[in-house]
């Protein structure tokens, strides 16, 4: 992951913890007399996007997003 500062509209600092290659699996299941059962599975290896914005950076990311001109 990489960690990306950017401006809300009102001016706030803010961060945004981004993947681009994330790993990903998606369960797709549905209720049943006895439970839940699996219908359907998605994987994806390296495909997945992922992110999460929050005011302060993750100290967790230690990459930091660089931008090219």
């Amino acid at each position: 992951m990489v960690s990306a500062p950017y401006l809300d509209p009102d001016g706030t600092k803010l961060y945004c913890a981004n993947t681009e290659i994330g790993d990903a699996v998606f369960t797709l299941a549905k209720r049943t007399a006895f439970g839940w059962q699996e219908v359907r599975r998605l994987v994806s290896r390296g495909r997945a996007h992922f992110e999460v914005g929050n005011r302060e950076e993750d100290p967790a990311v230690t990459r930091k997003h660089v931008t090219v001109e």
